[in-house]
């Protein structure tokens, strides 16, 4: 793939601008600095591999050339609200999972906020960065990563979660410009749509784990073990107590595990 070669082939998209290197430390960080230099919106950042990628609670998100998907979208907020801004990264999750439905026929689901299982395992993560001029927001770049061939999982000492491929699942060779191709499409498509009651539904519908006993562990420590209720009408998600009240957790530095046994 080459710059050349990108934009003939997402031609057809209403891309504001794309960019295409053969590797750089972080599409995010390229997305973030263009942004602050007046990319257009519904711009792309796209590269054959990352060398620093990261994901949420500044873990490492490893890009093995040829094997995975590593690229960055940005969006102007306009007049968005905060709640809006802070849901794109879920609304990232959501795309990936109707492209990975529409192309390959599989049924992945969303571990909250916003990974992407396939199989019970992580196979695309998301991580938003917004830049901010006080209390308005100029724009946010959502940084998506796809483990497209068995080649892109890390090593399982590494994993905080365990972690699969797009191959793995599909039983099969997958192309990954055309699947690069299928999300950046939804995320175009279903942009009108975040925050709206059909996207709170898709984006419940899909949650992993909901009805099963869980454990969420808050960034300020301890745990909190129930049983996935849902998610809120402000996207926080709800967890049913032992004591049969509930609790909800906002999003943020939170680790969510499925309940032992």
């Amino acid at each position: 793939m080459d710059q050349i070669a990108l934009q003939e082939l997402l031609s057809a998209l209403p891309l504001g601008a794309v960019r295409y290197v053969d590797e750089t430390a972080s599409t995010n960080d390229d997305a973030l600095q263009w942004l602050a230099e007046g990319a257009p919106d519904a711009s792309l950042v796209c590269t054959g591999m990352q060398t620093r990628g990261r994901g949420r609670m500044e873990r490492i998100w490893y890009s093995t050339p040829g094997a995975s998907l590593a690229f960055s979208v940005i969006f102007h907020a306009g007049s968005a609200e905060p709640q809006a801004v802070s849901l794109l990264a879920p609304f990232a999750g959501l795309a990936v999972c109707k492209a990975l439905e529409t192309s390959l026929g599989l049924s992945p689901s969303i571990k909250w906020p916003n990974d992407v299982l396939l199989g019970g395992k992580k196979v695309a993560g998301i991580l938003s960065e917004a830049i901010w001029d006080g209390l308005a927001c100029r724009g946010v770049v959502i940084g998506i990563g796809v483990n497209v061939a068995p080649g892109s999982v890390p090593p399982e000492t590494v994993l905080a979660f365990p972690a699969g491929s797009v191959e793995e699942a599909a039983g099969r060779k997958v192309n990954r410009w055309e699947l690069l191709h299928a999300v950046i499409a939804e995320l175009l498509h279903s942009r009108s749509t975040i925050g709206s009651t059909a996207f709170f539904r898709e984006w419940e519908g899909r949650l992993a784990f909901k009805g099963e006993r869980v454990e969420v562990f808050p960034p300020a420590g301890g745990r909190v073990s129930g049983r996935l209720a849902g998610i809120t009408p402000a996207g926080s998600l709800r967890i049913g107590l032992d004591d049969g009240t509930t609790r909800d957790v906002e999003a943020g530095d939170v680790s969510l595990r499925p309940a032992p046994g």
